[in-house]
């Protein structure tokens, strides 16, 4: 295998070596947080995920469905992702995305040289590219560390603690003893109990005579409201916490620029398509320009992610802003360029 640019050589990485590297991650705080398993975040990621899949990339046949999949799931999950540029020795290139890498250089980027495992069913191998062999792409960058991307709960670090934590709390919750206790007179010796467990097992539906403790002419006692009545034990989550875990479920998808309403509010029509609109300008085209741009650069060709399919949701209201705008006396071809309606008012 040979890496852009070329003659740049490998380093395979056993598979001991890749699980002590795992050990090390997580007691170093750089794999993945107990958040990371939550619903929320999964949420997220698969939503941002398919969103990716479904843009049409213009300008290399290199990015495919499973690769935009990819970032957008690695860049809410992780806050990053990366793509050695590999090329085979037919001289056609691809992109191989690696499972851990490591930044090394001045403070300078192009001087920065990379260490990407990527993995394999059979172990981890390691290789080394400069910067320019290499996709990097992130959510967002801390000038403290411009060299590693930082994901929506690396920033609202406590709200995906709290998150894991209530996940947690209500896992522990929903795995105590669950089931019935059946109260019975306790003069009944282990035969009599015996045979009133099979009596039970064989009952299906039909009816068994029992006999009760109180006796005929002694008048209702307090043992015969109670006997043979079953009382269920299990978990009794309190309301505050299923209020509290929905309340921080719609902060992780705030968090990491999916409006809420696309996952859990039962809202109308109306209020979806607005909450798709907004996750699709304000979160995932924002995105997918930085991923075109740093496409381009990398692969030395112009590339763009266009979600043009997906606006059309949105092509009433943008026709509303037009007619408002040209109405108001604003030229028609200015409006159509401020309303994304080039390709309407050319037609």
């Amino acid at each position: 295998m040979r890496l852009w640019p070329f003659g740049r050589t490998e380093k395979r990485q056993t598979y001991s070596d890749a699980v002590v590297t795992a050990i090390v991650n997580q007691a170093t705080g750089n794999a993945l947080v107990t958040a990371a398993a939550t619903a929320a975040l999964e949420t997220a990621a698969g939503t941002m995920a398919r969103a990716f899949a479904a843009a049409d990339v213009d300008g290399t046949d290199l990015v495919t469905r499973p690769i935009l999949a990819a970032i957008g799931r690695g860049l809410v999950r992780r806050g990053d992702v990366v793509f050695v540029i590999r090329v085979d020795d037919s001289g056609r290139p691809s992109l191989v995305q690696g499972s851990q890498h490591e930044v090394r250089g001045s403070v300078d980027p192009d001087t920065w040289r990379y260490r990407v495992d990527i993995s394999g069913p059979n172990g981890v191998r390691s290789v080394r590219a400069p910067a320019a062999g290499v996709v990097h792409l992130k959510y967002s960058v801390d000038p403290d560390r411009p060299w590693i991307g930082v994901s929506p709960l690396g920033w609202a670090s406590q709200t995906g603690t709290l998150s894991g934590a209530i996940e947690r709390a209500l896992g522990d919750e929903s795995q105590t003893a669950v089931g019935y206790l059946l109260p019975v007179p306790g003069d009944l010796d282990d035969e009599d109990v015996d045979q009133f467990k099979a009596d039970l097992r064989n009952l299906r539906g039909k009816s068994l005579v029992v006999e009760l403790q109180e006796q005929y002419g002694a008048g209702r006692g307090q043992q015969a409201s109670t006997e043979y009545r079953p009382q269920r034990i299990g978990p009794e989550i309190p309301e505050s916490v299923v209020s509290l875990q929905q309340q921080v479920f719609d902060q992780v998808l705030a968090a990491c620029g999916v409006p809420p309403d696309l996952a859990t509010s039962p809202s109308g029509a109306n209020a979806q398509r607005e909450s798709w609109r907004r996750f699709l300008h304000g979160t995932v085209k924002p995105l997918a320009d930085e991923a075109g741009d740093e496409f381009s650069m990398k692969l030395d060709r112009p590339v763009s992610l266009s979600f043009d399919r997906f606006f059309a949701s949105d092509v009433t209201g943008r026709a509303r802003a037009f007619q408002s705008l040209t109405g108001g006396g604003m030229d028609p071809a200015r409006a159509a360029q401020l309303t994304g309606m080039e390709a309407d008012a050319g037609s």
